[in-house]
């Protein structure tokens, strides 16, 4: 199994916060079945104020950079289109215009 953590910035306003969790409150089932076809085994997202940690638990032969092309299903692509405008745009991303790697530092697996 793989494991990555990305990061992303929310738009600093309110709205955009309220809007991006009340989303991810209920995701749809569309977009769990795309990412499970993708090989993503579990997904967890984080907020501290605007900046969002995402942890993604991956099949070993899961591909980051190959992750976006696995969408295929209508309503994953209107939820990319519903909450990409909510995200800040980052050059360095890997995954859209907003995700970008963490790079790991550590591990402590007992």
């Amino acid at each position: 199994m793989k494991t990555f953590a990305l990061t992303a910035q929310l738009r600093p306003d309110r709205a955009a916060i309220d809007e991006y969790e009340a989303l991810h409150a209920d995701v749809w089932q569309e977009v769990i079945a795309d990412n499970a076809d993708a090989g993503v085994r579990a997904l967890w997202i984080y907020r501290d104020g605007t900046q969002l940690i995402m942890v993604v638990q991956a099949a070993d032969s899961f591909e980051l950079d190959d992750w976006g092309s696995f969408f295929s299903n209508p309503r994953t692509l209107e939820w990319q289109k519903l909450t990409d405008p909510l995200l800040l745009p980052d050059p360095s991303a890997v995954l859209g215009s907003s995700w970008r790697q963490l790079m790991e530092i550590c591990r402590i697996a007992p």
